[in-house]
């Protein structure tokens, strides 16, 4: 009868723990039966004695239980090692069961974002490996409305712009940025934007159309001294009650020596429907204008 019950008492033992084969196959280490293991958080958790990888993600501060060393009745062998990666917001505490210490103490802290590598020395705990930076594992790519688009197809995800984009602060570019014509190149400078626009064809002072908010007018003009000479803009912009500024943007010829250009809105007491008016003049006393002038405008509503 007590032959019986001892070999029972072995067999069970057998069961119990890994075979010596077992631990000769991993390196005289308990085989990883569960290499990587999710723990829920804000919990306690016992740690089982196959260790290998364990990491939580969200949650409150969890308690987590070592297990015991082989030398203290545990299946814990000499070398063997647990990773302990902590992606969630709070602090995963790792304690230990008296007689054992973690680095010499009964419990050691693994802050958020940081993962540790303890290693059992058949006594007690090591903590031999700290990494901070870490991040939890993709399980899924969202898109944000208006900002990107992110389709993903058998483990492939594609992100994408839309076709409409509101951009959440503020937008830079590097070169420029095309808005249909003109092109608007970036300006380092803050707050400010800097409009490239391709001169408009020179013509001779006289009746133009231009149905723009605003843009440039290029005449060419040999407008006499002292004289002055106006010219209708017909503009689909200006309605009733539009302000209209209209200003010299630039002269081909050289000041004085050829004229002096000197430009005005002549309806100054208000546009008509429809179109606005402009007079040039040349307000030197002797030479005429020679080259083109550069007129700007401005609708205002």
């Amino acid at each position: 009868m007590k032959s019986v019950i001892v070999l029972f008492a072995l067999l069970a033992l057998t069961f119990a723990r890994p075979s010596y084969a077992d631990k000769l196959a991993f390196g005289g280490v308990n085989p990883p039966h569960i290499p990587t293991q999710a723990v829920t958080p804000g919990s306690t958790y016992s740690v089982p004695y196959y260790l290998g990888a364990f990491y939580s993600t969200t949650g409150s501060t969890s308690t987590w239980t070592l297990p015991l060393t082989y030398k203290n009745g545990g299946n814990v062998t000499n070398g063997q090692s647990l990773i302990v990666a902590n992606f969630g917001p709070a602090s995963i505490i790792l304690v230990t069961s008296s007689p054992e210490t973690i680095e010499g103490g009964a419990s050691y802290t693994v802050p958020s974002g940081v993962t540790a590598e303890i290693l059992s020395d058949y006594v007690d705990w090591q903590v031999v490996g700290v990494a901070t930076g870490n991040s939890a594992p993709v399980v899924s790519v969202l898109g944000t409305a208006n900002q990107i688009t992110s389709s993903c197809a058998s483990g492939v995800c594609t992100e994408s712009l839309p076709s409409a984009i509101l951009a959440p602060g503020s937008l830079r570019t590097t070169t420029y940025l095309a808005v249909g014509s003109p092109s608007v190149p970036s300006n380092v400078a803050a707050g400010a934007i800097t409009t490239t626009r391709a001169a408009p064809a020179s013509q001779a002072f006289g009746a133009v159309t231009a149905n723009a908010a605003s843009g440039i007018l290029t005449f060419t003009t040999t407008l006499a001294a002292v004289s002055c000479a106006t010219a209708v803009v017909t503009n689909t912009n200006v309605v009733a009650g539009s302000q209209v500024s209209v200003n010299l943007q630039g002269y081909t010829g050289t000041f004085f020596t050829n004229g002096l250009p000197f430009v005005s809105r002549l309806d100054a007491s208000g546009s008509s429907v429809g179109s606005f008016t402009v007079q040039l003049c040349n307000t030197h006393a002797t030479n005429a204008l020679t080259g083109s002038v550069f007129l700007s405008f401005l609708v205002i509503n």
